[in-house]
């Protein structure tokens, strides 16, 4: 399994936590699945923030 965040353009606030999974030991991988995604409230998004 591996995860990561998405978005639009890099830093938008509309980002989402995906991950994908492999059964086969990391030849073919299955479409990102949403873990979670952009809130409504102003400000929090799904990002590690330096």
């Amino acid at each position: 399994m591996a995860s990561w965040t998405q978005d639009e353009t890099g830093g938008a606030p509309n980002q989402h936590v995906v991950c994908v999974r492999s059964t086969d030991k990391g030849t073919t991988w299955t479409a990102p699945h949403e873990i979670d995604g952009p809130g409504d409230e102003a400000g929090y998004i799904a990002s590690l923030q330096e």
